[in-house]
């Protein structure tokens, strides 16, 4: 038989009070905490993460903070200027990487990652018809009378269709 004294129990139920004390602290601080996401100019994506490092430290240090409210609402300020200057690190080196070794960039113009970019933006500025023919065509390796077949039109209106679309990428990829 397992026993379970009280100050384990106590432990347990204080956890619990805490969790339920701070999802009411959340909820009621969440427009505050947008503003100050907003101000920052944070993406949900980083404010999010910025708000874990918050609570990770908030459920660390919760019974030596006065006042949840104000603590939790400077920390996450300053977790949001954390973020922007790790994001601004990144970006200056990124930017000296470039300017010394620019042979090494892999976005290269001439690189594969900026001719894929190139071709998915041109595809975008094409009717739905003519990228599924294309992608019928290059992608699925279709011939034109299996793509004809497929969408039930004749074999020449599908030669037509792709020929037009192939030329109509190749003055967008010029460009």
């Amino acid at each position: 038989m397992m026993r379970i004294d009280s100050s384990q129990v106590s432990r347990t139920e204080s956890f619990h009070v805490q969790e339920v004390d701070l999802q009411r602290l959340l909820t009621r601080l969440s427009p505050r905490l947008a503003a100050v996401r907003r101000r920052f100019g944070l993406s949900a994506e980083a404010a999010s993460d910025a708000l874990q490092e918050v609570l990770v430290r908030y459920t660390i240090q919760s019974r030596a903070i006065e006042c949840p409210e104000r603590w939790l609402i400077v920390v996450f300020a300053n977790e949001c200027r954390r973020h922007l200057a790790r994001r601004a690190l990144v970006e200056r080196s990124e930017r000296q990487f470039l300017r010394e070794r620019p042979d090494e960039c892999p976005f290269r113009r001439d690189s594969g990652v900026v001719q894929a970019m190139a071709v998915r933006s041109a595809l975008t500025r094409l009717s739905a018809r003519e990228r599924l023919m294309i992608a019928c065509r290059f992608r699925f390796e279709l011939t034109e009378p299996q793509i004809a077949a497929r969408l039930g039109i004749s074999a020449g209106s599908v030669k037509k269709t792709v020929a037009r679309a192939v030329a109509r990428l190749r003055s967008l990829l010029r460009r």
